[in-house]
Parts: C-alpha cells; structure tokens; sequence
C-alpha cells in the first residue's frame, strides 16, 4: 500500500508515502523524499545572521540556510560555508584555495602605499582604505572583487583623512570612525556608514569620545571597539554600537588595563581581546569575554609582545588568525604569524609569509580565503596583495 495517510491542511494537501511526502500534491515523485507544488508561494529556508550562523556547532556537511547578512544562500561543505551566490557566477574567477596553510600572490593594487589601513570584506568584495605613509594621511576607499581579482576606488571617506580610525559591518553597512591625524596627537570621534549598494556616505552617531587605534568588529547585530588612544592616555573600554537605535554604550572595561592598538574579534557569542600598546610598553595576554554573561576569562597568551596585529576570524575552523604585528625587538616586523585556536586554547604558527617581514598586513577572510596586503617592511612600504589559504 503506498499512501499511508491523506491529511488537508488548509489549502496544502499533504500526501505521506512509504517513500516520500507530498505537499500540494496527490503524487509526491518517487525520486523526491519531500516534493513540493504551490504556484503563487515559496519554500522558505532557515534564515540567519553570519554571526548566527555561526554560532552553530556540530554542522552536518549539505545543511543550507538562506543567510540575511550577504542576502545568499549558502552550504555547508564539511569545511566552510559556501556561497551559491558565487557559485552561481559562472563568470567568477576567484582565487580557489587547493593546499591548506600556504600564500599566493595576487595582482598588484592600484592604491598608493600606506600603513595602518582598515580592510573588511562584504559579498565578495574585500574594502581597503585610509592609513598613512611619510607624511600623507589618506581618506580613499578601494573595493577589491574576489570574482574578478580587480580593483576600484570607490567614494572617498566624507571626513577628514586619517589613520588608525576602526572597521566593521553591520546588516550590509560598513561602519569606520575615530582615528588619529597627521600628527598622531589628533584624535577624532566622527563615524560613518557606507553603503556598497549605493557607494554613498552617511553620517552616524560619534563616539562617545575621540580616539585612534581602537580596533572594531561585529557580531551581526551589533558593533565593537576595544580600546584606543585619546587625550587622556591609553583606554581600558570595550563599547557597543547599536545600529537600531544610532547609540554607543560601555560594556565593559579591559581587566589588564588601557591598550592602543590592540586585536579584537568576535566568534561564538563572545569577543576576544589582547595585545597592544600602553604608554610604550608591548603586551601579549589574551582574554575571553562571554557576551551573554558579561565575564571575561585569561586565555593563552600571544607567543610574543606586540600590539598592531590584525585580527581576523575564520568560523568555520574555529580560529582566529592575527597578522602584521609590531613586536618590542629592535626590527620589530617578523614573517611568522599565528593563529588562535579556539577549542585547544592555543596559539599556533602558519607558513611563513613568503613576502618578508611586514608590519600592517592587513585583510579579511571570505569564502575560505583569506585576502590581506600592503604595510611595510619596518623601512619601505610595499604595496602587494596576497592570498592565504587557512
């Protein structure tokens, strides 16, 4: 007997089988497990946040979500989650990673050399801009496309030229603010959102203070900074930006004291703070703190003193890699860089980046890649583009 039950629900009729279900059908195909009909409604998937997303553990290879933060669907392939939007463009010829912990160069960048950039990647474009070099602080705004490994400089930043200012996205929106001037002694509080969408500018609500080299990122929901330099020394404070309601509020203060230039990033409902500067001293603690229950927890420190390092998140190994780090030695670039496992609570190193010693390297992760150049080598800047593969 093949159909075990028949049961109307409002207008779906659904058919079970011994093989397969039917819904809107009488005859559900014998190849489909769950078949579909309807013609003026949808199969709506599971949707969720990057940051929801990836909140997930124990993730079964094949599970698909519908993913509101890049407006894709995406797959989980026992590795990474992959994007059906790039997959679907059959005109993309991104760099593919074939050998785990290994760099490749990539085309040259147009942009003049600098350091103490921000670079964040959004829907397979990876945005670098500002920083400073002998003397010129710069407001530009690039846009590299992973699909067609080209380069576009996009509406420059509305205010000032700076350096040092903070980088994250929220929903779509790329939000930079704060930063130091040409002097190093300027600090501002002014933030802006910029919309790739549009290539436009708009102005949101300032920090709470002025402040340079107070690094950012972002749960999906909400903004982060950690620390900062300002008129009154180094900062101890962590803040919250709400884009809901245009408000920055403390969370909470760093338990080991002020830092500039530290490393913040975000994975599993938590932040993940450390290094950096106070008052010319280096440091290399790192610490946890659970944003559910607002405590903070002593991890593995950095395998050296340093602050200037660059963090970025890669979810699907439950990893945080940080790069270009200005360590206490008298040459102070290095080539060996780390990565932060999260479930060993241990720092590991990664192949020796074949581009030198460089302070700044910086990037961000996307589509299990990991985009990231320009800096210096503690005398000449270069300006370079790499990719690492995790």
């Amino acid at each position: 007997m093949r159909t075990l039950s028949y049961l109307l629900m409002g207008s779906w009729a659904l058919v079970v089988s011994a093989q397969n279900v039917g819904i809107g059908t009488n005859n559900p195909h014998p190849k489909a497990i769950l078949h579909l009909e309807d013609s003026t409604r949808g199969f709506l998937l599971p949707r969720m946040t990057t940051a929801q997303r990836d909140t997930m553990t124990n993730v079964p290879e094949g599970l698909v979500i519908y993913n509101v933060t890049t407006h894709c669907l995406e797959v989980w392939n026992g590795t990474k989650w992959l994007s059906l939007c790039d997959n679907a463009d059959t005109s993309c010829n991104a760099f593919t990673c074939s050998v785990s912990d290994s760099w490749s160069t990539l085309a040259t960048p147009p942009l003049p050399a600098r350091n103490n950039q921000v670079a964040i990647a959004y829907n397979g474009k990876i945005y670098v801009g500002f920083g400073d070099w002998g003397g010129t602080v710069f407001k530009d705004w690039w846009e590299y496309d992973v699909c067609t490994q080209t380069w576009t400089r996009k509406a420059d930043f509305p205010g000032v030229a700076r350096t040092l200012p903070f980088v994250f996205e929220i929903n779509g929106k790329i939000y930079v603010g704060g930063g130091h001037g040409p002097n190093w002694t300027t600090f501002y509080s002014d933030v802006y959102a910029y919309d790739p969408t549009t290539d436009t500018w708009s102005a949101v609500a300032p920090l709470p203070s002025a402040r340079g080299g107070a690094p950012g990122t972002s749960d999906g929901q909400y903004g982060y900074i950690f620390g900062g330099r300002s008129n009154l020394g180094d900062l101890d404070e962590v803040l919250r930006y709400d884009p809901n309601t245009d408000t920055w509020s403390l969370i909470a203060n760093y338990p080991a004291g002020g830092r500039w230039i530290g490393i913040i990033a975000y994975m599993n409902n938590a932040l993940y703070m450390g290094t950096g500067n106070n008052a010319g001293t280096y440091f290399s603690e790192f610490y946890k703190y659970d944003l559910t229950t607002n405590t903070w927890t002593n991890l593995a420190p950095h395998p050296h003193v340093m602050y200037d390092g660059w963090a970025i998140e890669v979810p699907s190994l439950n990893r945080i890699y940080v790069f270009g780090e200005h360590t206490s030695n008298s040459s102070y670039c290095v080539s060996q860089f780390y990565y932060y496992d999260i479930a060993t609570n241990t720092w590991n190193p990664i192949a020796v980046f074949p581009g030198g010693n460089r302070n700044n390297l910086i990037g961000d992760f996307y589509n299990g890649v990991i985009y990231l150049g320009l800096g210096h080598n503690c005398s000449t800047p270069i300006v370079d583009w790499w990719a690492y593969c995790p």
